[in-house]
């Protein structure tokens, strides 16, 4: 619990311009008098910019900024002062958007440029907490694994995490694509618990037709709650051709890149699922993968052929996103990069590594 005055800052949203290089913020203020106020904007903790104001809405421009990206993750701080309240923020100077390549595929892009967004289906599953992480560490932990194995960002799958987590992605570079089954009633406020969140790049509202009713018009109300995302209007089944991918899930069979009459984003939003037993970290008697291999070894080189043969090909033909199933282990599904205690990582991260290399440069 916190201490505030009686007249106090209860809700702040960020919202920067990446083409105006300027932020707006809006302040939600509970008090009969709104009062004169200070904003200042630091960078690596020295003052860049300061700016007083006395209305619910400011904005501040930025002369020059750092760009935020996964390879750069770079965070201001904001420090706002509003009568005897005082709060402290941050926010990253990006812009998520859609440009075509020479070809004419429509590609994702951050701050203007083609990324290649290569991650993994993250289900934030654990061990000994289910839903929830043991320890900050062991979040941090998880985080800079992946990062080190060369993925640029996580497919967050039905859940919402804790905000601790969204700050490690976002000072930590991982590109997040949030996905959970919104009804309508939820949709808005999920949307701005997380608004302020620099990494989240695109909005899932359905996945593999769970729940899924009027895609096209979730998608378009959406749309009008935040306009700075993209959004895959339906993960993997039932497509209805609106939002900004064709999005789809492949397993037991060879992926082929198909043609979309739509000018979408080819995204292969769920693939692999490639399953290892190890020994002493299994939860379930009952094992269960897509495929199964019976050591790391014979695991990581069916990895490495499935991106060589399947996946990398395919960018060149306009494929923009790749996201390997999956994380961890969880309960009887064997397939995660990690085993569920997080203890053994079953993959060979050398080769992980240059596969990721090779996909963000032909990709990016």
């Amino acid at each position: 619990m916190e201490y505030v005055p009686f007249e106090y800052l209860r809700s702040l949203r960020i919202t920067p311009s990446y083409i105006e290089s300027t932020v707006d913020f809006e302040l939600d203020w509970v008090g009969e008098v709104f009062p004169e106020s200070i904003i200042s904007i630091y960078a690596d903790g020295k003052l860049e910019t300061e700016k007083c104001f006395c209305s619910q809405k400011v904005t501040v421009k930025l002369e020059s900024f750092r760009s935020w990206s996964p390879n750069d993750p770079f965070l201001y701080t904001v420090r706002i002062t509003l009568g005897k309240d005082s709060v402290e923020s941050y926010f990253g100077m990006r812009e998520f958007s859609i440009i075509h390549d020479s070809n004419g595929h429509a590609r994702l892009a951050l701050n203007g440029k083609p990324i290649f967004h290569t991650g993994l289906l993250d289900q934030g599953y654990w061990s000994d907490g289910l839903y929830t992480a043991p320890s900050d560490e062991a979040m941090i932990w998880e985080l800079t694994e992946i990062k080190r194995m060369g993925f640029n960002m996580l497919r967050k799958h039905i859940k919402i995490e804790p905000l601790r987590w969204y700050y490690h992605c976002d000072r930590l570079g991982h590109g997040i694509t949030e996905g959970r089954a919104i009804f309508e009633a939820d949709m808005k406020n999920t949307v701005m618990l997380l608004y302020n969140t620099v990494s989240i790049a695109v909005w899932v509202p359905f996945n593999e037709g769970w729940g899924q009713f009027d895609a096209c018009l979730i998608a378009e109300k959406l749309r009008k709650i935040d306009s700075l995302r993209l959004i895959d209007s339906a993960s993997g089944w039932h497509d209805q051709h609106c939002g900004d991918f064709q999005s789809r899930h492949i397993y037991y069979k060879e992926y082929h890149l198909k043609p979309d009459n739509y000018d979408h984003i080819h995204a292969l939003t769920e693939f692999g699922g490639y399953s290892c037993p190890t020994e002493g970290h299994m939860a379930s008697d009952k094992l269960f993968g897509y495929r199964m291999y019976v050591d790391t070894q014979s695991l990581t080189t069916a990895f490495d052929a499935l991106y060589r043969n399947e996946v990398l090909p395919s960018v060149q033909l306009g494929l923009s996103v790749s996201i390997y199933t999956q994380v961890s282990d969880i309960e009887d599904k064997i397939n995660g990069l990690f085993t569920y205690d997080r203890a053994v990582i079953k993959l060979d991260s050398i080769i992980v590594s240059q596969i990721n290399s090779e996909l963000r440069k032909i990709g990016g």
